[in-house]
């Protein structure tokens, strides 16, 4: 009796085992850390933030967030931001800062970035992919961000569609 018992206990262990490896790859897949990079001309200092989610969450939540200051010049200029190691994010919101006397941002470009490969939004897919919040008003034409207070609220942001297909992309070999 000893016997089938030990030999079911070592079955079990080498299929937990085998379950381990293939967790282990797919992290693997996604041990890169993807960067969202936005050339804007932004006049005025300010705080930008890339909140995202990932597959299976229904909404951004307020710590899923990285930030990077900006500061203000006529110059386009890039404003990177580095999600954390091993976040695969299903959609990204990008919230175009806290100051409320901030001037129209020309927004130039747009690319997802991830080691040596790299997606870059094009002027269509920025116009059409890109839902502003209700405290923008984005000309499509010329690509200006005009930020927006309304009633006492400040919260000028843009939101994607899904991108799972754009960052299975980035990390494929």
């Amino acid at each position: 009796m000893k016997t089938p018992t030990l030999i079911l206990f070592l079955l079990i262990l080498t299929a937990c085992g085998r379950g381990t490896k293939n967790d282990t790859a797919t992290i693997d897949r996604i041990d890169h850390k993807i960067k969202v990079v936005v050339n804007a001309t932004v006049l005025e200092d300010d705080v930008f933030e890339v909140y995202y989610y990932e597959h299976g969450q229904e909404t951004f939540h307020p710590l899923d967030f990285v930030s990077s200051s900006v500061i203000g010049d006529s110059m386009p200029q890039d404003i990177v931001f580095e999600l954390p190691k091993l976040i695969y994010p299903e959609r990204i919101r990008l919230d175009f800062g806290k100051n409320k006397n901030q001037k129209n941002i020309k927004l130039n470009a747009l690319k997802l970035v991830c080691d040596s490969k790299e997606y870059i939004f094009g002027k269509d897919e920025i116009s059409n992919s890109l839902k502003p919040s209700k405290f923008i008003d984005f000309s499509k034409e010329n690509q200006i961000i005009t930020p927006k207070e309304i009633e006492g609220r400040y919260d000028p942001y843009f939101y994607t569609k899904n991108i799972s297909n754009i960052i299975n992309y980035l990390l494929e070999d």
